[in-house]
């Protein structure tokens, strides 16, 4: 029986370039999509309240809360992925519509915890970072809000993770594109006609989650896979099974977990120095953020592209076809992020100015942009790296890898310079150390374990 035939991509036979830009393609569409409605919340906020630059603080400032909480269920849905996609590279047909229910109600277990914790820890995240008193009780109120929204969020983020594994990146696709719609409509509703303000924002992204969740969960439920006969997931043999599946999805995902949540804490450590150096800083930093989330679209979606490639491969037993895949991989999210950072250094002034108006928020975003873009090649190749380990099995071993340059060698070096420095040339130096140690280590990695287990077939 032929898996979501419609969409489906088998990647173990036929021309590998073909294989990975056909699926990356609709993912970076999708991933830029998910950016501009991002970016037009800022812009909406920041023009349409139009306080100076506060209110696009207070919805920066909490980003970093915000990416940390995402960013433990990501683990999770990656883990779901490897599990899913192997099985469908084996053919194992029941195994993979097992592995859905489980995986599904895996998300919405976790996201009713996730948004408890949010809810009730977002005051003391705001003060801890030390959050400025003209932009706390804003902030509060849209973190609030936004976390409402987790339970749709990620279990739309793992109905994703489900078609992705099976090589369907056209349905998130479609689904992603109408939610941006609709966000932006909510948006000039709630902020511009209704005067909501940065609530409003909060409440709209809300919304449109809901929205992309039912059409998620409505493709999945419609799908072949999910007709195929097989036992109760809680009864019988069915129960051993789910056992099973979900505590491989748990020791997949659980070292991702730990290595998002942890490179999100060093984050929020760094956002805390951000907000040590004013509001002004706050906004600009703000701001960068949504210029480089255009930047890093192509490390996402190649990052992706080369985990279901390799998970599939690898459960079709294909491991000749991996090298050859991380090759092309490769120089694709190299050469478009070194591409799209030049591209927005060049018109970063005009970028920064659809945002706000102000011209010390502007030449504090400039600063950082110069100082930090530049080097984002050094992200493509983390993350390629550590798709590969995923897709393989490995992710404990990019995991690790992560854990100590992202987030140990990060906030040593953060709380060493910025006492002498006091400035955001601390922020950078830090960022700087990270990217460069973790992008050795995992190319010495490669070369010393993954490479010769992928040619050797073991």
């Amino acid at each position: 029986m032929k898996l979501f035939s419609q969409n489906n991509q088998l990647m173990t036979e036929g021309s590998i370039p073909r294989h990975l830009i056909r699926f990356a393609i609709p993912l970076l569409i999708g991933n830029f999509l998910q950016q501009s409605y991002q970016l037009v919340d800022m812009v909406i906020v920041g023009r349409c309240i139009g306080d100076g630059g506060i209110s696009i603080a207070a919805v920066g400032v909490g980003t970093s809360f915000l990416g940390m909480m995402i960013g433990l269920f990501m683990g999770l849905s990656t883990g779901a992925g490897i599990v899913i996609s192997r099985a469908y590279g084996a053919g194992r047909t029941k195994r993979v519509k097992h592995s859905i229910q489980v995986a599904l109600l895996l998300a919405a277990a976790v996201a009713v915890l996730i948004t408890i914790t949010s809810i009730t820890s977002c005051d003391w995240i705001l003060t801890l970072l030390h959050t400025t008193d003209d932009i706390f009780d804003l902030a509060s109120l849209y973190l609030k809000i936004y976390a409402l929204g987790f339970v749709p969020q990620l279990v739309y983020n793992m109905g994703t993770s489900v078609l992705q594994a099976l090589g369907n990146s056209t349905s998130p696709l479609t689904f992603l594109a109408v939610t941006c719609v609709l966000n932006v409509i909510l948006d000039l509703a709630f902020m511009g006609a209704l005067h909501l303000g940065v609530g409003g924002a909060a409440a709209a992204t809300v919304l449109s989650q809901c929205a992309a969740m039912v059409l998620v969960l409505r493709k999945i439920h419609q799908s072949d896979v999910m007709q195929v006969p097989g036992e109760r997931i809680l009864e019988g043999r069915g129960l051993t099974e789910s056992r099973w599946i979900l505590l491989t999805i748990i020791r997949y995902g659980v070292p991702i977990a730990i290595q998002q949540l942890t490179m999100s804490f060093s984050n929020m450590i760094l956002q805390g120095h951000i907000n040590l150096l004013g509001t002004g800083a706050i906004a600009a930093w703000s701001i960068l953020g949504k210029i480089d989330g255009f930047i890093l679209l192509p490390v996402s979606s190649f990052s992706m592209a080369v985990t279901t490639f390799t998970g599939q491969n690898y459960g079709a037993g294909r491991l000749d076809r991996i090298y050859e895949g991380k090759r092309y991989v490769t120089f694709m999210s190299v050469g478009t992020t070194v591409l799209l950072s030049t591209v927005c250094l060049l018109l970063c002034e005009p970028i920064v100015h659809v945002f706000d108006g102000s011209e010390a928020i502007m030449a504090m975003t400039k600063e950082m942009a110069w100082f930090m873009l530049p080097f984002y090649f050094t992200l493509a190749l983390i993350r390629i790296y550590t798709g590969l380990f995923n897709g393989l099995g490995r992710p404990l071993l990019g995991s690790v890898t992560m854990i100590l340059c992202m987030c140990f060698i990060r906030v040593a070096v953060v709380s060493a310079a910025f006492p002498l420095l006091h400035s955001a040339m601390a922020i950078y130096i830090a960022y700087y150390a990270s990217w460069f140690s973790c992008m050795i280590l995992l190319m010495l990695e490669y070369r010393l374990i993954i490479r010769k287990q992928i040619l050797e077939g073991k």
